[in-house]
């Protein structure tokens, strides 16, 4: 496997507090079929969950995974990888040791800088500044495979 043809969507925020919770962001001008595409952790194919089939995200939309088989650790770091079916890379993400309660993602969505940041969005677009505070119980739940924010 190598890098996949996919392009424009990204593992744009992950979230490490119990539910753990990764935000996919589609980049692209069309809706993309998403199901059998794999996400995993450090631990590889060992800890791996497979997003449903029939699952999509539109043009400009974000998905949240909140349901997956493994966990992601904030307290050592951790790596976070997509794969499209034919387990091919979309996007790949090194965490690394956070605080509880943060979230760490692109400063801007679908954007190659990344940061951590003590107010995760979970499903909405990230404001500019990127600022505020609140921990593990103040995480708005957008829901499981299927939930979107605009």
């Amino acid at each position: 496997p190598g890098d996949s043809d996919i392009d424009g969507l990204y593992i744009n925020e992950v979230y490490s507090c119990n539910p753990d919770w990764v935000e996919l962001y589609n980049a692209g001008n069309e809706e993309l079929h998403i199901g059998g595409f794999i996400l995993q952790d450090d631990k590889g194919a060992e800890e791996e969950y497979v997003i449903p089939e029939g699952t999509t995200i539109g043009a400009g939309e974000f998905l949240v995974l909140e349901e997956f088989s493994f966990g992601i650790s904030s307290s050592k770091g951790d790596r976070v990888t997509l794969l499209d079916a034919s387990r091919n890379v979309v996007d790949d993400v090194m965490l690394p040791v956070m605080e509880d309660g943060s979230s760490y993602g692109r400063r801007s969505d679908g954007g190659s800088e990344f940061a951590a940041f003590t107010a995760p969005t979970n499903g909405r677009r990230r404001p500019p500044s990127g600022t505020g505070t609140f921990g593990c119980e103040g995480v708005y739940q957008r829901g499981a495979v299927g939930s979107r924010g605009r």
